[in-house]
């Protein structure tokens, strides 16, 4: 990853831009929330396209929010045939033959088209790769979305929108998302154990890198380039200033309420002890993964604001406040299993 410090907002939208009007395709769960959040804060109108089935009353109340109701794989009919858009910000698409409908249909109907793609295209990427890393080639015939269709299905989703839009068209090659209103309480996991523990198990290495982005400040970037009309495929993480596990550690003691105790794990520990990656140990990755490490000097080139780690921690733990954290269906360790592990590591305190 490029590392800039002192990266601050920027944003260059028209003068017009408290007239905009935008399409969300999706807008009611988590990235898509922070899109429409964004969109009424800038003063513009929002047309929210979606099922309903996540929070179906959430926008009712919002004037500058018109909710149609709809499936994408029925078409977007309901959303009538003179409407027409500034922008549109694609959250829901996985499947390309839905991507590429939806891109043809707005194409005389929109002046812009953001598709939010995923870091998950990339066949391996090396450390530090940007956005001309190979991604996947093998696009299987299949819409069912899994861990080994997910990535490939969403290039094929990024060419969709890119063939079939008659107007620019921004991929945003999204990293990891946290923040509030996240319903995988991912983050959220950490910030939990800070809380609630005087001891809590850190996997790996003080020094190794990580990588993700507070959902808001993709949302504020997508409605940027849309607003630009700009065009491109953009890695969309961070944090600008870069990010190792040392200092995730040290911003969740701050955040704590007690003295926090962080007992590290190598991984040859955690490996032994068949600790699960990712699932048990949410954000975290065995070795040196690129996809922890991708460049996004363009992205920030084009006006990226990756707002403070600390900022993103504590908006966490007011969400806690009011949607507490799952602790049985929520990614993780157990509190006994992890205990266990801690006590290996740190007897005396055991």
């Amino acid at each position: 990853m490029s590392a800039r410090a002192g990266n601050t907002r920027s944003i260059n939208v028209p003068e017009e831009r408290e007239n905009m009007r935008v399409l969300v395709l999706g807008g009611s769960k988590f990235l898509g929330y922070h899109v429409v959040r964004e969109a009424l804060a800038r003063g513009w109108e929002v047309t929210v396209f979606n099922r309903g089935q996540s929070e179906p009353e959430l926008w009712h109340d919002e004037e500058r929010v018109e909710v149609v109701r709809g499936d994408r794989d029925a078409g977007l009919g309901a959303l009538g045939e003179s409407a027409t858009w500034d922008m549109v910000v694609d959250t829901s698409g996985y499947v390309p033959r839905l991507v590429q409908a939806s891109s043809q249909l707005l194409s005389q109907r929109a002046s812009s088209y953001v598709f939010i793609s995923t870091i998950s295209v990339y066949d391996d990427p090396p450390a530090g790769a940007d956005e001309s890393a190979p991604v996947f080639t093998d696009i299987p015939q299949t819409e069912e979305i899994s861990g080994g269709s997910y990535g490939p299905l969403k290039v094929a989703c990024e060419q969709a929108a890119a063939r079939h839009f008659d107007g620019p068209v921004a991929s945003l090659r999204a990293g990891l998302l946290v923040g509030p209103r996240d319903y995988t309480f991912r983050l959220s996991y950490w910030v939990h154990r800070a809380l609630s523990y005087e001891r809590i198990l850190a996997p790996g290495t003080p020094e190794r890198g990580l990588q993700w982005i507070d959902a808001r400040d993709v949302a504020a970037f997508a409605l940027d380039l849309g607003a630009q009309k700009t065009a491109g495929i953009f890695n969309v993480t961070g944090p600008a200033q870069g990010l190792t596990t040392h200092d995730f550690m040290q911003a969740l003691a701050e955040l704590s309420p007690h003295e926090l105790g962080v007992v590290w794990a190598s991984e040859e520990f955690l490996s032994e002890h068949h600790v699960a990656p990712w699932v048990e140990l949410p954000a975290w990755l065995p070795q040196d993964v690129g996809l922890l490490s991708l460049d996004i000097t363009r992205a920030m080139d084009a006006g990226l604001y990756t707002r403070p780690l600390r900022s993103t921690l504590h908006d966490i733990q007011r969400d806690l406040d009011q949607r507490p954290f799952p602790a049985e269906s929520a990614p993780g360790l157990e509190r006994a299993r992890e205990e266990t592990l801690l006590d290996l590591l740190d007897p005396a305190k055991s």
